[in-house]
């Protein structure tokens, strides 16, 4: 399943952002709770993108390197933030004909993949 997560960030979550302009939300810079859980461990904390971007796996928000590489640059001189203003994309609001669109390979094994998350994310 970890293959198939690097495969849907890269082939449809990072397309789906640069298709779709998304207005900013709220991101949190630091890790929390959740993602010192089995789920936060598969999900993980970061991405590689060149963008600003988060995505939100079921409240546990993944942010791009660039993110982290500013917040790394500016620690400094504003060292309070710990939360930005960022394009989100919320797994539950991915639809399946986005996907089958954007990588139709990856589209068979999305519901699998997703059931998975909703058992990892709620020990179900």
């Amino acid at each position: 399943m970890k293959t198939y997560l690097e495969q849907f960030e890269k082939e449809v979550l990072i397309p789906l952002f640069k298709k779709e302009k998304r207005t900013p939300e709220p991101v949190p810079l630091k890790k929390g709770k959740i993602h010192l859980t089995e789920f936060g461990n598969f999900i993980e904390s970061s991405f590689d993108c060149d963008q600003i971007l988060a995505f939100d796996y079921y409240g546990l928000f993944k942010i791009s390197k660039k993110i982290i590489d500013l917040h790394k640059q500016n620690i400094k001189t504003f060292p309070c933030i710990k939360i930005i203003n960022s394009p989100v994309i919320h797994f539950s609001s991915v639809k399946k004909e986005q996907i089958h669109e954007l990588a139709p390979h990856l589209y068979n094994k999305f519901d699998d993949f997703k059931n998975y998350l909703v058992k990892l994310r709620w020990n179900k």
